[in-house]
């Protein structure tokens, strides 16, 4: 080939790549994890363009690009045919982006097509040769391979991507919330996301048409367009959680496609971006996107007025009794199988598309159905959210799981209707009155088993929620003609002892009969008036789910189609500041005003990202400190309640909740100078001539009823234990050493004489000086500790950074007592307090710890006899490690490390929810 001709093929080629440059740049986008991918169809259907005017003797642009990529460098005939390319095509777009398109061939050779990328760097190396003035051909190709081929949302999906992008335009977490509690801790986090239609398969755009959206669309080039995108929910699970998003995974594809279930798209693995330049790993379940859930509804809109309106919200109430009943029996496979769904709660209940579905079936459970049985199936469960329980689980603390029948789930329910009858009749206000009398009731049980809001008293349902409902039905407006009826089902048939209570069949033929049985009313409201109302509905409607998802539609830069709101009105004219504030407040949508209207907005918009709680712990209140330390409370010393019993005689509005006021360490070395010291004199030490010494408080704290008490507590919580501290020495803990000395300081000198032969002190850094050490002996001195705190004090020199793993010297401790118990003789208990600011740099595993401690409880189960299982012919002599409590580890943090903070919450709160319920840290 002539110079010329090559000359001319470089040409074509330049020009032709630039083209294919502006086409990627185009079509480049940005994700939610800030990676860059690329839309490749919408790249390879503007490069295949027919172009009845073309004269170079090409079909098209790619056509063009692989003909002359080759003949720049070649005389010979390309080695891959046009008709070849198809299968390669993000192979070839990817080796453009690194300069070697003319590789091509070599992938084809090796059977390496675009359904192979991203590829992993060993089998590149292993089949691909580049040429030896190509430098670092393998990285480049790696790199740039993940933008061309990110995850394609498809029906039924289940697969695991190593690396490749998520192709989430805008991925944001939902926050679920439940009566002011907080955010609970879940199993998984939850996130409304966007994917681009060219990212989402075609089966799944057929199925999900609903959740399909027009929005603006912005390329790296900075050009906007009109663009079309789906949203959906995804369910989040960290890679150690494994075994929670497998069992839920498992329960969604066994009741997909029941009637009012939340529909189930699929699951996918895949690595994330973790902001320091690694991966996170994830499993992910995909969900349909929910408008809102059940409490949502009471907190956002006035409830329902108009017999239509009450009509059409028990109609939607009734659906989740016909959802629970369709998932109760469900043939899989030509068998028939009984489902627990096991966590029927307002934030489980959402809504989509005017219905409202059952969501989470994380707690549920499936068991064959057994023919010829003469009473109820059980199965054994854990439970969800312990205030629409039934009484079953009152104070189920130890690992043998409650049998229960599918009647659990219909007792929950009573309890979602219990709720939602206060909410048509009494609105939001009533809905926090109707909490606030349960949990005072159950605040003056002493049995309430650490359960502040319930439904029942341990054994039947509260004499105050039949009473509040009494109150209801008196209460009730003209046009209800159903709550009363619907209150009269949930005392007589749902909030009642298992053998009496209704199935979800039975309650859905109860539901059908107060439909028939209730005329409809005329109105005398003129058309007009109901017709603004509407109007004002719909547009506070939509301005809520515009404010909820945190987007705009793509119209709502038209004035003509904006909601009114109230900045937008004429001035009230008020010269009162109270009346211009109640004037300018957002106006409440009412539920179902707008469900029948045509073109509605409940029609016609999509779902915001309040899709519901996840978690199925119960909210707890948390007593906080006035100073650092933060401590976390330990399995051996339960606190008392933070709420005092509450007379039953005080109205609602008088109730008013204290708390016992925190008790800091400074306080109790002002008591231990007033009470803990004697004249101990030793030819050993001057001092001790000079002033009284720190001796045992055991016995002298009780000057009060409180301090009595906590004397008390003291006493039962290290009796016949072994006390050992274990003290975090690692350089980052150089800042708060004085103030780990003082506390240890006044916990030994608090707990001087308690064990009886003696206290133990170790630290973390194994380097340590062997002098830092405490004799055990029950003549132990508070000076002991304060000597050996002094000698193993970090150092602060740069170059002798010592950084922090905690397991081993934990181990070793725990392991002193595993050891004993194999032997004949009984060891002693321990308790372990463990100072430190959690920063722990010298563990590469966040989750290193949490992985040692599952295996130590099992173990200590396991010696115990503590058995989750009991084989056939085994001896059932099972003991409650819980009540044993052989080692008992309590973490107090220095510092203010987030971090370290969210890891030592973690190791409490998340234990119970990996197959623990008797752990608290």
């Amino acid at each position: 080939m002539s110079r010329e001709q090559r000359s001319g093929f470089e040409r074509q080629y330049d020009a032709a790549y630039h083209e294919f440059e502006a086409l990627r740049k185009k079509n480049t986008r940005i994700s939610a994890c800030g990676q860059e991918f690329v839309l490749a169809d919408n790249v390879t259907k503007a490069l295949m363009k027919q172009s009845p005017a073309r004269s170079d003797g090409y079909d098209h642009d790619l056509h063009r690009l692989g003909h002359t990529a080759y003949h720049r460098e070649n005389s010979a005939p390309p080695q891959m045919m046009k008709h070849e390319y198809q299968e390669y095509l993000l192979v070839f777009y990817t080796l453009l982006d690194i300069g070697a398109p003319s590789l091509v061939h070599q992938f084809r050779d090796s059977g390496r097509n675009s359904d192979f990328l991203p590829i992993d760097m060993v089998d590149l190396k292993r089949n691909i040769d580049p040429p030896s003035d190509f430098e670092n051909f393998h990285q480049k190709f790696y790199d740039r391979q993940f933008a061309w081929c990110p995850i394609k949302l498809e029906l039924g999906m289940c697969r695991k991507f190593h690396r490749s992008i998520s192709p989430f335009s805008r991925k944001a977490k939902m926050e679920p919330y439940r009566d002011d509690a907080g955010a609970r801790h879940n199993n998984a986090n939850l996130y409304t996301i966007e994917v681009l239609e060219e990212l989402v398969g075609p089966n799944l755009r057929t199925k999900m048409s609903s959740a399909r959206f027009e929005s603006f669309d912005s390329g790296i080039d900075g050009n906007h367009s009109k663009s079309w995108g789906y949203r959906f929910a995804l369910k989040q699970f960290e890679y150690h959680k494994y075994d929670q998003f497998s069992n839920e995974t498992r329960m969604l594809k066994n009741l997909n496609n029941q009637d009012g279930m939340i529909q189930y798209i699929g699951w996918f693995q895949s690595y994330e971006p973790d902001g320091e330049g690694g991966f996170h790993e994830y499993y992910n379940i995909l969900l349909e996107l929910a408008e809102f859930d059940f409490y949502t509804a009471i907190r956002e809109q006035s409830p329902p007025i108009s017999f239509q309106e009450i009509h059409g919200f028990w109609n939607t109430m009734s659906d989740i009794a016909s959802a629970l009943a369709s998932i109760h029996t469900v043939t899989l496979d030509g068998q028939d199988y009984l489902t627990w769904h096991g966590d029927i709660k307002p934030e489980n209940i959402l809504r989509v598309n005017d219905c409202f579905k059952l969501a989470d079936p994380g707690e549920a459970s499936m068991s064959m159905k057994s023919p010829g049985m003469s009473r109820p199936q059980r199965t054994a469960t854990f439970g969800g959210t312990r205030t629409y329980e039934k009484a079953i689980y009152w104070n189920n603390s130890n690992s043998n799981l409650p049998q229960v029948d599918q009647t659990s789930d219909v007792w929950s329910l009573g309890c979602v209707l219990s709720v939602a009858a206060t909410y048509v009749v009494l609105g939001t206000q009533g809905v926090l009155i109707y909490n606030r009398l349960r949990r005072q009731e159950i605040s003056c049980r002493e049995d309430n088993g650490n359960i502040d809001d319930t439904f029942h008293d341990g054994s039947r349902v509260l004499p105050e929620v039949t009473d509040w409902h009494k109150y209801l039905r008196e209460a009730t407006r003209k046009t209800d003609a159903f709550s009363a009826a619907v209150l009269d089902m949930i005392d007589a048939h749902m909030l009642v002892k298992a053998g009496e209570r209704w199935t979800a069949q039975q309650v859905c033929a109860k539901f059908a009969e107060i439909f028939r049985n209730s005329e409809p009313q005329d109105t005398e409201v003129p058309d007009a008036l109901q017709e603004v109302l509407q109007s004002i509905n719909s547009d506070q409607l939509a301005l809520k789910y515009e404010q909820r998802l945190g987007i705009k539609r793509v119209n709502s830069t038209d004035t003509a189609d904006k909601p009114r709101t109230a900045e937008s009105l004429p001035d009230a004219g008020s010269k009162f500041k109270s009346r211009q504030e109640l004037l300018e407040q957002d106006i409440l949508p009412t539920a179902q005003r707008s469900q029948n209207r045509p073109g509605s907005i409940r029609q016609s918009r999509r779902p915001s990202s309040n899709f519901g709680t996840i978690s199925s712990s119960e909210a707890r209140y948390r007593m906080t400190g006035q100073s650092a330390p933060y401590s976390r409370r330990t399995s051996d010393a339960q606190p008392p309640a933070l709420r005092p019993p509450i007379s039953s005689s005080q109205t609602l509005s008088s109730v008013s909740v204290h708390h016992r006021s925190p008790v800091t360490a400074w306080m109790v070395r002002t008591e231990l100078e007033k009470k803990g010291t004697k004249w101990s004199r030793s030819m050993r030490s001057f001092s001790s001539f000079l002033k009284p010494q720190p001796a045992s408080m055991k016995g002298k704290g009780a000057t009060t009823l409180q301090l009595a008490e906590l004397d008390a507590k003291l006493e039962r919580a290290f009796k016949d234990r072994d006390i050992v501290y274990l003290i975090d020495n690692g350089s980052t803990m150089a800042p708060h050493w004085a103030e780990a000395t003082h506390l240890i300081e006044v916990l030994v000198w608090r707990s001087l004489g308690y064990d009886d032969n003696g206290m133990e002190i170790y630290f973390t850094d194994a380097d340590t000086d062997p002098t830092a050490k405490v004799k055990e002996s029950p003549d132990q001195t508070v000076k002991e500790f304060l000597n050996a705190m002094r000698v193993a004090a970090p150092k602060s020199v740069k170059s002798s950074t010592v950084k922090t793993t905690i397991q081993p010297e934990l181990e070793r401790i725990i392991n002193q007592y595993t050891r004993a118990k194999t032997s004949k003789m009984q060891p002693r208990k321990k308790t372990i307090i463990i100072l430190t600011d959690g920063i722990w740099e010298g563990m590469n595993n966040e989750y290193t710890l949490d992985t040692y401690l599952m295996s130590t409880l099992s173990s200590l189960r396991d010696l115990h006899g503590d058995l989750a299982h009991i084989k056939p012919g085994q001896l059932p002599g099972q003991h409650d490690i819980e009540k044993i409590r052989p080692v008992t580890i309590q973490f107090v943090q220095f510092g203010q490390n987030q971090r370290a903070t969210d890891r030592l919450r973690r190791l409490d709160d998340e234990l119970k929810l990996n197959g623990y319920p008797y752990v608290s840290l």
